[in-house]
């Protein structure tokens, strides 16, 4: 992950959300929490207020965009469509 930050390759906060989705998640084979996704913006240096604040926002997009869908309150699976994209 360390090389997708220094190289800036994703461009947009959705973008950056699906990596830190694909690194939790073992690249879509397990579940992933939002505190995961939390663990990944400070493990890349990106976690700021705006970042955070703007988090649950991010998720129902990615969620009416059929990227990740809940299994449960907690727990998000990535869906075939976050995984190519």
């Amino acid at each position: 992950m360390k090389d997708i930050v220094v190289r800036d390759l994703a461009k947009t906060e959705r973008e950056w959300m699906l990596i830190y989705a694909l690194y939790s998640s073992n690249i879509g084979s397990d579940v992933f929490t939002r505190e995961d996704l939390l663990t990944k913006y400070a493990d890349s240096n990106r976690k700021t207020i705006i970042r955070i604040k703007n988090l649950t926002n991010n998720i129902r997009r990615m969620v009416r965009a059929n990227q990740i869908k809940f299994i449960n309150d907690d727990e998000m699976l990535l869906t075939t469509n976050g995984k190519e994209v």
